[in-house]
């Protein structure tokens, strides 16, 4: 029989009123698919071996490390006693932190900002209105595929720290945007069926980078996160799927055993240990998740 294997990526368990990047998967929409998964797929985990499989298989993760996958998505985990693997971002585990997205959409949607933001970046340097909500929402765009594709850490820092001084206001995390806590990181890995891995220091798009900068993302989130948790930390996913033929190389350096993608196909027995692909999920019923999972196993 052929070893047939899905990964499935989620972000978020929650309920937002604003979720433009549909991170979102409701609590509700999240147990049926996972009391779907208990009654119908052999449900393996990330970091095991899975060439002896003999069955059609899940694989569920996490990506970012968001609170809600604490308060939402593993107490119904832990009923099912289902095994997940929840990529972190080491960078917002100091607690009230916003993911540097989250954290840009904050800083545009305040009220009474200056009307016009002038990015001081010799290489990048440009000019927004921020006037009507229009004119925010293209600057919010336009900053966060920059700071997707241009920069690394410390130019993402300096970014940020510019348009917190323009706006005015104190540095502040909106609560349902907060990330989980080293205390509750290291909860989590204690747990029997939940896994962390890496997902880099701070959720750059590894493929923009260079290769010091991408040894830097990897390794130290993986030393961070085995010094923190105790554990051998050996898996990683690619942040926004981003990677390049430098990035393997870095990855095997490193020691990270396997990495995840964002490609949707079936798992192959011979495709490469850093090209793991995966099913990002939406936010469905029972009925379309169902459809969805089974178009994906006729791949």
């Amino acid at each position: 029989m052929n070893k047939r294997v899905c990964v499935i990526f989620y972000h978020r368990v929650n309920e937002l009123l604003f979720d433009q990047h549909h991170l979102c998967v409701s609590p509700v929409n999240f147990e049926q698919h996972m009391r779907y998964l208990k009654k119908n797929y052999n449900i393996l985990r990330f970091e095991e071996d899975w060439q002896d499989t003999d069955r059609d298989s899940v694989v569920v993760t996490f990506d970012d490390g968001y609170l809600d996958n604490y308060e939402n998505a593993i107490p119904i985990l832990n009923e099912l006693e289902i095994p997940a693997t929840i990529f972190v971002s080491s960078s917002c585990l100091k607690g009230n932190m916003e993911f540097w997205w989250d954290e840009l959409e904050t800083i545009l949607l305040l009220d009474d900002i200056p009307e016009v933001f002038c990015l001081n970046d010799k290489e990048y340097g440009c000019r927004w209105g921020t006037k009507t909500l229009g004119e925010r929402m293209n600057c919010y765009k336009a900053m966060r595929r920059m700071m997707m594709n241009l920069t690394n850490y410390e130019k993402r820092c300096d970014w940020m720290n510019q348009l917190w001084e323009w706006s005015g206001y104190t540095r502040h995390t909106r609560m349902q945007n907060q990330t989980i806590t080293e205390t509750i990181c290291k909860d989590i890995s204690d747990m029997k069926n939940i896994t962390i891995g890496c997902h880099t220091v701070s959720h750059p798009a590894l493929g923009s980078l260079g290769w010091d900068d991408q040894m830097w993302e990897i390794k130290e989130s993986k030393k961070y996160l085995e010094k923190l948790t105790g554990k051998k930390v050996e898996t990683l996913s690619y942040p926004l799927g981003s990677y390049n033929e430098d990035t393997f190389r870095v990855c095997s350096e490193a020691g990270i055993k396997k990495a995840g993608t964002i490609v949707r196909k079936l798992w192959d027995p011979n495709s490469s240990p850093y090209e793991i692909p995966r099913f990002c999920i939406q936010n469905w019923n029972f009925w379309q998740f169902k459809e969805e999972l089974e178009k994906t196993f006729q791949m």
